[in-house]
């Protein structure tokens, strides 16, 4: 049995009768002080030549001078198997699965039946979770590693959002106080000091957004019009030649003004433009550009 002292040496030495008695004696002290059941971080208090903390706590354990407030309870296979499904598959954290009743204690049987899962916390799935391996690494350091505000740093940023309200935006507060925007949101929503949407539209970063979702989607409207417009060419094409090969009357040939290229002089490759007069149709011209250009001009 190896110990690590506080000065970092290692004891292998057992627990001795007048080490037990002393804690037991500490333990009665405390007992008396503290006028309840002792817990475990009650023995944090309790100090013992070369030995942790954590070896007291233990050892009070073992001698039965406080009951474990935590129970354990193993994992079953059924469990196991609904993390797996749930963490996996489905890509839920360990809120999301508590919210959506799992592990609650109840699986909608009779009172008589034991439950195929127990009652189990937040905190335990997480856990499971990460020895299990379902939990993203690089998700977690970021977590450990991200910046939080201390209390002070709460109650400025709430006075500066009260006061000066919404003067400034998001990013810029992210910016000042060295958190994500989505920080600031989540605070914002919490203490009840949301943006309303004129406010929001005002912001020049709101501008600035829509203008680049506009650009990005009218670039893609554009990719989409230029595929569509090769693909009825081709069929163009295809028809012009079938045309050719049938031996039918041909008809002449008509030049497109905006591709420039020459199709047969029918409705099939022109559209069709009608001259009206009290509101009849006259006379009916086909238009100088075909049909692919003048659906996408």
């Amino acid at each position: 049995m190896s110990l690590k002292t506080f000065d970092g040496s290692i004891s292998k030495r057992v627990w001795t009768k007048q080490e037990r008695k002393r804690l037991k004696l500490d333990a009665k002290e405390l007992r008396s002080h503290l006028k309840r059941p002792l817990r475990a971080r009650d023995f944090e208090h309790v100090r013992l030549p070369n030995r942790t903390s954590h070896a007291i706590k233990n050892q009070a354990l073992r001698m039965g001078l406080y009951k474990p407030t935590r129970v354990i309870q193993p994992w079953n296979e059924r469990e196991k198997h609904i993390l797996i499904v749930l963490a996996r598959k489905r890509e839920l954290g360990a809120r999301g699965i508590k919210k959506r009743g799992f592990f609650s204690g109840t699986n909608g049987q009779s009172k008589n039946d034991a439950p195929s899962w127990r009652n189990r916390s937040v905190d335990s799935i997480a856990q499971k979770k990460r020895r299990e391996g379902f939990v993203d690494q690089q998700r977690s350091l970021r977590a450990k590693i991200a910046n939080r505000l201390s209390p002070t740093q709460k109650r400025k940023l709430r006075s500066e959002l009260v006061k000066k309200r919404n003067l400034k935006s998001t990013n810029l507060l992210a910016k000042e106080y060295g958190v994500a925007p989505s920080t600031i949101r989540r605070y914002r929503q919490q203490w009840g000091i949301p943006w309303s949407w004129h406010q929001a539209m005002a912001l020049p970063e709101t501008r600035a957004k829509r203008e680049r979702m506009a650009d990005e989607a009218r670039e893609r409207s554009v990719a989409v019009w230029k595929k569509r417009k090769a693909a009825l060419f081709k069929k163009f094409e295809r028809l012009k030649h079938k045309n050719k090969e049938k031996g039918t009357k041909k008809k002449p040939l008509r030049n497109c003004s905006k591709c420039g290229q020459d199709w047969p002089a029918s409705k099939t490759f022109f559209a069709p433009s009608p001259k009206r007069r009290d509101g009849k149709i006259i006379r009916t011209y086909l238009r100088r550009s075909c049909r692919v250009c003048y659906r996408h001009q």
